[in-house]
């Protein structure tokens, strides 16, 4: 008889030994985040709603279990992968094509997701000037564009070579 309960209390700490290291290994299985420039240095920001999923920033994939709201980002040209999860059934899941925003330091862009009939797009819905931003770090001359910034998409950066050509 104590044999038996000393067999299962064997098994029992295993078991729990397993889960404990199954758990570690989940967590740390998860992409990192995408990294951020310091708040010193020149910076952009990007403020993603519900409905839109960064995938991707530049070369960087980002964890679709990571939910990132708001984003700080170089100035410059930066390629971005979206995933719509808002809550129009037709449209979850989808994702979207490399699309290409060139930033500017000191500016805000707020994000939206706008649904057109079978597909959907993101679109920039304001682009402002950080209240303050030009107070704590030097602005270039002209970082404020008039007009809100419109994705793109992307060219190819390898394109293909045609046969004959």
């Amino acid at each position: 008889m104590h044999r038996r309960w000393y067999v299962w209390d064997r098994w029992r700490r295993w078991r729990l030994g397993a889960l404990l290291l199954c758990s570690g290994c989940g967590l740390l299985g998860c992409l990192p985040g995408p990294v951020e420039p310091d708040v010193t240095h020149p910076y952009a920001l990007m403020d993603f709603p519900e409905e839109v999923r960064l995938m991707a920033l530049d070369t960087q994939s980002i964890d679709p279990r990571v939910r990132v709201r708001t984003l700080r980002v170089s100035p410059g040209l930066h390629r971005l992968r979206f995933a719509y999860a808002g809550p129009s059934l037709q449209h979850a899941g989808q994702g979207g094509g490399l699309l290409c925003l060139e930033t500017h330091a000191g500016q805000r862009y707020v994000f939206e997701a706008k649904t057109l009939g079978l597909m959907w797009r993101p679109a920039i819905a304001t682009a402002t000037v950080m209240p303050g931003y030009c107070t704590t770090h030097a602005c270039p001359e002209g970082a404020r564009p008039v007009a809100p910034p419109l994705l793109a998409l992307c060219p190819d950066p390898t394109p293909a070579v045609r046969p004959g050509s």
